[in-house]
């Protein structure tokens, strides 16, 4: 989750990626996650991108159509960097991403390869690249939240690791990790400015929270 040595510039992002349709998992700028590969378009997808810029299209399906090859796809995805890769003796790649920034389709196409391919606009999302940046908030009410959410879900993380991060990197960080919903991570990664994206945060947690609590005194 530190700023990636080798990426290109925001000016440099490239007119096209490929995509790669993820139901599962969410990443944002300045997140990382790990992929395991064993489709063998998208293991040749993994190769193309390394002989180019390294950068893939993270991009999350309409629908959970598990078992469809070419699901449709949601308008804005986030475009991520692989950053290290190892060849698995059974033909799958393991491959680390970084989150780099977001996108918007303008159009994709199918290769002769079997994986998609977008002509992409990157033009609304240069702040994505600060990442790094704080934003103004009640950091102790954050974590309130936060610390009371894990306790509820059963959940545990590096709990000074998060208390370093600027606010920025916290906000994606915690959106990329959290089990949220496909409807709630798209939304959070559709979110114009960090700041509107800490608000989906909070009314995330909050509501769910909300509706824990509801749900205890019912079965009382």
């Amino acid at each position: 989750m530190s700023r990636i040595p080798f990426a290109c510039s925001f000016e440099q992002l490239p007119p096209s990626l490929p995509l790669f349709p993820l139901s599962a998992a969410t990443i944002l700028p300045g997140c990382q996650l790990p992929l395991n590969l064993f489709e063998p378009r998208y293991v040749t997808m993994v190769f193309d991108a390394l002989a180019r810029e390294r950068l893939i299209g993270i991009i999350l399906p309409v629908v959970d159509a598990r078992g469809e090859p070419h699901p449709p796809l949601f308008h804005t995805g986030v475009a991520a960097r692989i950053v290290s890769f190892t060849e698995a003796p059974d033909n799958r790649l393991l491959i680390m991403l970084n989150g780099m920034c977001r996108f918007d389709i303008q159009e994709e196409r199918l290769t002769s390869k079997g994986y998609r391919v977008a002509r992409v606009d990157w033009s609304h999302y240069a702040l994505d690249y600060r990442y790094m940046d704080e934003i103004p908030h009640d950091r102790k009410h954050l974590f309130g939240i936060i610390r009371e959410y894990f306790r509820r879900k059963g959940l545990d993380t590096h709990w000074d690791m998060l208390e370093q991060m600027p606010s920025v990197l916290l906000v994606n960080f915690l959106c990329s990790q959290l089990p949220f919903s496909p409807a709630e991570r798209q939304s959070l990664i559709e979110a114009p400015t960090p700041e509107e994206r800490l608000t989906r945060l909070l009314g995330f947690l909050e509501f769910e929270m909300a509706a824990s609590v509801l749900s205890n005194h019912r079965q009382h």
